[in-house]
């Protein structure tokens, strides 16, 4: 209840300020766990708190015609996310399960995936929304660092045990998943699983230190203690999800701080060994977390998904859609299916193995067009370094295994960060274009005064 009543109370803020609540919206939507019920009733789509007000900003900002489109830019993933509407679109409409059994999770995946990220691009443009966005953002992910820490003194989430009695559809949940295994207590804090909350500590943490490391001398003396003290903080929540992917997620992220020609990154150097020598009885504990990637008898040991298990997932998944080879099955082909037919499929712990079985071949093309769009097209127009370690990271991990609990606004929010902070975004802002006038007539009246010059000295 508390979740709705909270959702509620950012949307009528909106009636005074839509940006500024559908920013608060954003940061709210880091706690709120994506199948919270709002709507359960027989024959229509299930509602959650999460699509509800997703739905009601869309509505609210394509209501206001262009007010609140700020961006100088076409959306720069306008193309492959055009793509995958359709692809999701005919697969529905082709699932086993019928059209209006895959209605609500269409409905959500165009609304959380496609539009909700669209607004984003659109609304958030100047430094001050960013800044904003920052403060907040941070806030929360400092009380997700302390609430993940405490967790793991009492081994328990009161959070979770809260949350799990408001989902109707356990499903297509994770909450509960994956805390008391072989490695241990696994924290998750305020997000659904504790592979998107390592992924989650991950991309703030790093993309903190390398503001830190990147910014101007005036942008590093009023930089908040607030951020580098919760981007430390992040560290020790990461080992303590004891996730394997949020650790290679964290490695791979990490490539995008190195930069030889910045004082800061000798300085994030020394930091880092100081936090390893802080954190050393938190690596010796879980050694063997680390050796697991390298070694197979402490894979063995921390338990887990294998290669092995891969190949047999993949093998289980291309048997699977033989039924419909060409779109897959759809979302909700489990539900028609007998069990015996895809329970070697484990939950299809990699989202090739997902798009193989709900897509089918051309949801496969479609992706594979999506992710070389996402760490190749993207980063090359933009030239930036971040964002190709970022959506690498993504990607890489999640072909590995899956993400749920990932928050893929705070994923899209930092890659548009980037896109605008980039040479070629500014050039085609106002200033950008007014400077580039400016120098192209400088340039011109330059030529001018060469040409009377060489005509003189004839």
């Amino acid at each position: 209840m508390i979740f709705s009543i909270i959702g509620f109370l950012i949307l009528i803020y909106g009636f005074k300020d839509l940006k500024k609540s559908f920013e608060f919206y954003l940061v709210y939507k880091l706690i709120l766990v994506t199948n919270i019920t709002l709507i359960s009733v027989p024959g229509i789509p299930l509602l959650t708190v999460e699509m509800f007000m997703t739905l009601v900003y869309i509505v609210a900002f394509f209501s206001r015609g262009k007010k609140y489109q700020f961006a100088h830019m076409k959306f720069p993933y306008r193309i492959p996310f055009a793509i995958l509407v359709i692809c999701w679109l005919i697969s529905s409409m082709l699932a086993i399960a019928g059209f209006k059994a895959e209605l609500s999770n269409l409905i959500k995946l165009i609304s959380e995936d496609i539009l909700l990220i669209w607004l984003m691009w659109e609304v958030l443009e100047t430094k001050e929304d960013f800044k904003l966005l920052y403060k907040y953002i941070t806030i929360m992910i400092f009380a997700s660092c302390v609430y993940g820490l405490f967790e793991y003194v009492i081994q328990s989430n009161p959070l979770t045990l809260y949350e799990a009695t408001l989902i109707q559809d356990k499903t297509r949940s994770f909450i509960g998943l994956y805390t008391n295994m072989d490695r241990g207590y696994r924290i998750k804090s305020i997000f659904e699983h504790s592979i998107g909350a390592g992924i989650n500590w991950s991309m703030y943490s790093i993309f903190t230190l390398w503001l830190w490391i990147n910014g101007n001398v005036e942008t590093r003396k009023k930089f908040p203690k607030l951020a580098m003290i919760t981007a430390f903080m992040c560290i020790p929540c990461i080992i303590l999800t004891k996730m394997r992917s949020s650790l290679l997620f964290f490695a791979i992220f990490c490539l995008s701080l190195i930069d030889f020609k910045k004082k800061r990154f000798y300085s994030l150097i020394v930091l880092g060994i100081v936090a390893v020598i802080v954190l050393m009885p938190l690596f010796t504990e879980n050694i063997s977390l680390f050796m697991s990637f390298f070694d197979h008898n402490a894979q063995v040991e921390v338990g887990g998904s294998s290669i092995e298990t891969r190949v047999s997932q993949f093998s289980a998944a291309l048997d699977v859609v033989e039924i419909s080879p060409a779109f897959g099955l759809g979302n909700k082909f489990a539900n028609v299916l007998p069990r015996s037919v895809y329970v070697m499929l484990y939950g299809m712990e990699s989202i090739w193995l997902l798009v193989i079985v709900q897509y089918g071949l051309v949801g496969v093309i479609v992706y594979l067009f999506y992710a070389i769009w996402s760490f190749i097209y993207i980063p090359i127009k933009y030239k930036s370094k971040p964002i190709f370690f970022l959506t690498l990271a993504y990607w890489i991990t999640y072909t590995a295994t899956s993400v749920p609990g990932l928050k893929i606004h705070l994923f899209y929010l930092i890659v548009f960060y980037f896109i605008k902070i980039s040479g070629k975004y500014k050039k085609s802002t106002k200033e950008g274009k007014i400077y580039g006038v400016y120098l192209q007539n400088t340039k011109i009246i330059y030529n001018c005064i060469k040409m009377d010059l060489e005509k003189e000295e004839y």
